[in-house]
């Protein structure tokens, strides 16, 4: 039995010489490898040379090529922001012991449960979270009402308010809004 191959630029090149799709959109085709194998048998049987382009174009137009349906399934991963995150930076500013005396500002949000606790680094702070695709939004926010000197927890606070976008990136949470960006480090419990 003789054996052809077939270069791959002209099967793909006869693919296209079939109906065109509305979208035009390459035709996926089902078990291509026994399509090209019924191929090769009618091939030899030609009586010109059975790889001339015109008797290859004639060959596939007549092999039964069953296009598929596009996938419509996309893929969209989703991004948790589940668990405690401990603030590294607010409007590119590094908090310190001066700003924030009794501790670090953190949030622990529960995204399940569309909530959201932790640490304006003064008084303990909760609220509600509503999460979409890329959009946050801490509302609803409570706090306790001790007074701490010199502390910044005014503008975390309005930050905290103003936070309308997130992204993740590795192990660091980015929230932005109206009153700045402000980033915070995953924090894994030590079990």
């Amino acid at each position: 039995m003789k054996s052809y191959l077939l270069p791959l630029g002209l099967l793909f090149a006869c693919f296209s010489c079939t109906e065109p799709q509305k979208n035009n959109l390459p035709i996926p085709v089902q078990d291509t490898a026994t399509t090209i194998q019924e191929i090769i048998p009618e091939a030899e049987k030609a009586e010109s040379n059975p790889l001339a382009p015109e008797t290859v174009i004639d060959t596939l137009k007549q092999a039964e090529v069953k296009p598929t349906a596009p996938s419509t399934e996309t893929k969209v991963e989703v991004i948790s922001i589940a668990g405690k995150w401990e603030l590294t930076l607010l409007n590119k500013v590094k908090p310190d012991s001066i700003q924030y005396p009794r501790a670090t500002p953190f949030l622990q949000i529960d995204e399940a449960g569309g909530k959201f606790s932790g640490s304006s680094g003064c008084n303990r702070i909760g609220g509600t979270l509503v999460k979409g695709d890329g959009t946050v939004q801490l509302s609803k926010i409570i706090s306790t009402r001790m007074a701490c000197r010199e502390s910044n927890e005014t503008t975390y606070m309005s930050f905290l308010n103003s936070v309308s976008s997130y992204k993740v990136k590795g192990n660091t949470l980015i929230l932005k809004g109206n009153e700045g960006e402000g980033q915070f480090r995953l924090v894994v419990d030590k079990k």
